[in-house]
């Protein structure tokens, strides 16, 4: 069962000391006008966050390589001819 407490920023700044105790249990939910500014999570959770995240790439290093291995290439990609595509009912 989800316990995520929200949070506004004024209570927040309030109960500071209580927010950081219960985001040992659950992430705790900072709001703004009902949009979300901020999350407190656990030290715990936070490292396993970041290593499950570890080997993932994001899609600014996958286009970075994909450059790099074109730029380092002296081939020209072939575009094969578009087939007819009239059997196709649309």
């Amino acid at each position: 069962m989800d316990m995520t407490k929200y949070w506004k920023v004024a209570e927040a700044k309030a109960k500071w000391s209580e927010l950081l105790e219960a985001s040992s249990q659950e992430p705790q939910v900072i709001q703004k006008r009902d949009q979300t500014v901020g999350v407190v999570v656990s030290p715990a959770l936070l490292d396993e966050l970041r290593a499950k995240s570890a080997g993932e790439k994001s899609m600014t290093d996958f286009l970075d390589e994909l450059r790099a291995i074109q730029e380092g290439s002296s081939e020209d990609l072939e575009i094969p001819p578009r087939k007819d595509r009239s059997d196709v009912d649309l």
